[in-house]
């Protein structure tokens, strides 16, 4: 779906940060569900789950989160709104400086972004980290016990459950302004049905006790037979396969 250049890169600065950030940090997005279900998606392709572009870290106090912002500004990352990006030239993969991406045309520049979300954010957050990030309450939940503890580039890192990591999908996907971004939701969100090591009676259940079924069904309810056929040629399944977990997903226990 994403060049391998591009998730190369994404994952060496995923590395580079996490290696210099105290515990407990989470990890969260496409890379989250990477290592949630890579090993039995292995298992089963003999490939490797679809890496991400972007990198989506999760904080629980303000202070961690102003440890990876300092890291990323020595990194030479910017700050628009409440992202930090950089630069890539698309077809080198180098990183372009400000004036070099200036000289560059726009379908040259790869713009990879990292993603800084608290658990909980209120009116202090602003001075507390010069801007105000993105909150997903659901975060709340990997640093209260329901989380993965996997150790990376010499850190304790925490992923989200499957479940919760589903649930925060099925609150984004709807929203998605790229399209690119919402077949990656799907993707995700089958790999998690299929490969997590759960049984989606099971990730339904707790779905729904995270999140409530009108807005599961609201936020899945466009999903369409051309996603659907997007998602089968990226992941190699039927079409009947992904609309089953989605239909699943989308009905009361």
């Amino acid at each position: 779906m994403y060049r391998n250049e591009e998730t190369t890169i994404s994952y060496l600065y995923l590395q580079e940060v996490i290696k210099h950030l105290d515990e407990p940090l989470c990890l969260m997005g496409g890379w989250a569900v990477y290592f949630l279900v890579n090993e039995n998606f292995r298992k089963e392709t003999k490939n490797e789950y679809l890496g991400s572009r972007d990198v989506d870290l999760g904080f629980n106090k303000p202070e961690t989160a102003n440890q990876a912002i300092t890291k990323l500004i020595e990194l030479g990352f910017k700050r628009i709104s409440f992202r930090y990006f950089k630069e890539i030239h698309a077809e080198t993969m180098k990183e372009l400086t400000t004036e070099e991406a200036k000289k560059t045309p726009i379908y040259n520049i790869f713009p990879m972004y990292v993603d800084l979300i608290m658990s909980i954010t209120d009116a202090s957050m602003k001075t507390k980290l010069g801007f105000m990030p993105l909150d997903e309450p659901l975060l709340k939940l990997a640093f209260d016990g329901r989380q993965k503890e996997v150790i990376e580039f010499g850190r304790k890192v925490l992923i989200p459950t499957p479940e919760v990591m589903i649930a925060m999908k099925i609150k984004s996907i709807k929203g998605r302004d790229k399209e690119h971004k919402r077949i990656k939701d799907l993707c995700d969100l089958t790999a998690l049905c299929l490969y997590s090591g759960m049984e989606i009676k099971e990730i339904r259940e707790k779905v729904h006790k995270l999140i409530v079924i009108s807005l599961i069904q609201e936020n899945l309810k466009d999903l369409n037979e051309k996603d659907f056929e997007r998602v089968s040629s990226i992941l190699n399944l039927s079409t009947a396969i992904i609309s089953g977990y989605i239909e699943t997903l989308k009905k009361e226990y």
